[in-house]
C-alpha cells in the first residue's frame, strides 16, 4: 500500500508525526505471522504563512463571510471571502493593501510560493444606498388664470413647497 502526500510543516501517519520530506515505511504482522509493508512518500514544505487581515470599512454597513479577522494560509491554498451588505447599503469594492482589486461580491485569491511571509490587508468597502428621487409636477389648469411653481426632482424625505400665483382678476380655488 503506497501513500503519497505533500504537506506544510508536518504530517501524521500511523501514529507518528513527520516534519521532514522522505520515504517512510511501516511494517505490520498479522495474527498468522504474515507481514505487510506500507510506504509513505512525503514532501514537507516549510513556507512562512501568508496572513490575510480581513476587514470592512464600516461594520454597520456590512460584514464578510468568513467574518472579519486574521487568517493564515500557505502557498497552494485558496482564500475566498464574500461581502454581505446590511439593509440600506450596498457592496462597492474590495481592496488589497490599499489597491482596488475587484467589485464582485466574492473575492478569490490563489496563493503561491512568491507570497510566503506576506501580510495582505483585505478590505470590503460598503456604501449607503442612494435615496430614491421623485418627480413632482404641478401645473395650472389654465395659464391665463395663474401659474404654479415648485415642480422638479426631489430626494425622498425632502419637503416640497408648491406655490400657486393667480393673475390679476383671478383667485386660487384649490389644488
Amino acid at each position: 500500500l503506497d501513500t503519497i502526500a505533500t504537506v506544510y510543516d508536518s504530517f501524521e501517519w500511523r501514529g507518528t508525526t513527520y516534519t521532514e520530506s522522505g520515504v517512510y515505511s511501516n511494517t505490520t504482522v498479522n495474527a498468522a505471522g504474515c507481514d505487510s509493508t506500507e510506504t509513505l512518500t512525503l514532501t514537507v514544505s516549510h513556507y512562512d504563512s501568508i496572513t490575510v487581515m480581513l476587514s470592512v470599512n464600516d461594520v454597520l454597513m456590512g460584514t464578510t463571510d468568513p467574518l472579519p479577522g486574521s487568517y493564515h494560509f500557505y502557498p497552494g491554498d485558496v482564500f475566498s471571502a464574500t461581502a454581505i451588505a446590511t439593509t440600506g447599503n450596498h457592496f462597492e469594492r474590495w481592496s488589497v493593501n490599499g489597491a482596488i482589486t475587484d467589485d464582485e461580491e466574492t473575492l478569490t485569491r490563489y496563493f503561491d510560493a512568491t507570497m510566503a511571509g506576506m501580510i495582505l490587508h483585505v478590505v470590503a468597502t460598503f456604501a449607503t444606498d442612494p435615496l430614491p428621487t421623485y418627480t413632482v409636477t404641478a401645473v395650472s389648469n389654465n395659464n391665463a388664470m395663474g401659474s404654479v411653481t415648485g415642480s422638479g426632482e426631489y430626494v425622498e424625505g425632502t419637503t416640497v413647497t408648491l406655490t400657486a400665483t393667480s393673475n390679476a382678476g383671478y383667485h386660487f380655488a384649490g389644488w
